[in-house]
């Protein structure tokens, strides 16, 4: 009799708690902002070994990098909403007039496709 009651309190309990830890936009906006910092700093990284080691270059390269954060810190408050539907939410990018679905966000994580890592590729 009391394995009756389990598995729809079981089901119960996991509803509520994806309710209860739905992540909110701020979540997938700092989901998205990590990314493209992550790929920046991958690019520079990248751009860094082949610049000259002076320091003008260095100079250039650290006030670049910050009119990148803050590009980025604002392009991401601009152009990324997140959709909320109770028990999961989805995080949306609004690029050349078209949003798409770039993440999805549940129990406290929120999880980027590739399809982020495309808008990237397109913009170079």
């Amino acid at each position: 009799m009391k394995s009756k009651y389990l598995i729809p309190a079981a089901a119960a309990f996991l509803l509520l708690l994806a309710v209860l830890t739905n992540p909110g936009s701020e979540t997938h906006k700092e989901s998205v902002r990590a990314e493209l910092k992550a790929y920046f700093k991958q690019e520079m990284s990248a751009r860094e070994s082949t610049t000259d080691e002076n320091d003008w270059a260095k100079a250039g390269e650290a006030f670049g990098n910050i009119f990148a954060t803050a590009l980025i810190d604002r392009l991401v408050d601009n152009a990324v909403t997140s959709e909320n539907y109770v028990l999961f939410s989805l995080t949306k990018v609004t690029w050349e007039g078209k949003e798409k679905n770039v993440g999805f966000g549940a129990f406290g994580n929120v999880w980027l496709s590739s399809k982020l890592r495309d808008l990237k590729n397109k913009t170079e």
